[in-house]
């Protein structure tokens, strides 16, 4: 991705993810990435396979966008995704309205996925919890096992280059923070 100027934009990475996150879709990695986040959040059996919509820029009442909002007959996932940009999201809206498209309260997850972890409180993140690349993709990688035997192989090879690239990106983003 990096030889052909990938752009490290939000809303690359976001439909790049909104693509694996759909099991259905030609991929071949089926629910490996539901289940993934369903593990990471300490989940059991949030993640159901069953008529999973995964919408991208999803308004909310107030006219935000949510980056991706994953839905089910059972759970509703909102991730807000964050490479560069600031923190400047309403997340209390986000928070208000994820419950109001949920049949219940307790099936909604609320993800900050983001290359560091920001210097920003938790009663900001309105339930929002923060995870990275960095452990997701740890735990993707993980779990991909024997998704290598019926995955479609240039989705593997495209997945694969995905995870490198915001590897290199997040190291970039490290070391300018050093400086």
């Amino acid at each position: 991705m990096e030889v052909g100027g990938y752009p490290h934009f939000e809303n690359v990475c976001s439909n790049i993810l909104s693509f694996y996150l759909q099991p259905n879709n030609e991929h071949g990695f089926g629910m490996l990435f539901l289940d993934v986040i369903a593990a990471i959040l300490g989940k059991e059996t949030i993640i159901d396979g069953q008529d999973i919509e995964v919408v991208r820029e999803e308004l909310t009442n107030k006219q935000n966008r949510i980056d991706l909002v994953i839905k089910s007959e059972n759970y509703t996932i909102g991730i807000e995704n964050k490479i560069h940009a600031d923190f400047y999201n309403d997340f209390e809206d986000y928070s208000q309205y994820l419950e109001s498209i949920s049949k219940s309260a307790d099936q909604v997850s609320k993800i900050l996925l983001c290359l560091k972890s920001p210097k920003i409180p938790s009663e900001k993140l309105y339930g929002f919890i923060l995870i990275t690349y960095e452990v997701f993709f740890q735990k993707i990688v993980e779990n991909i096992g024997s998704y290598f035997l019926i995955a479609q192989q240039h989705h593997t090879t495209f997945l694969r280059d995905f995870i490198k690239t915001m590897q290199n990106l997040d190291e970039v983003t490290s070391t300018e923070r050093l400086k």
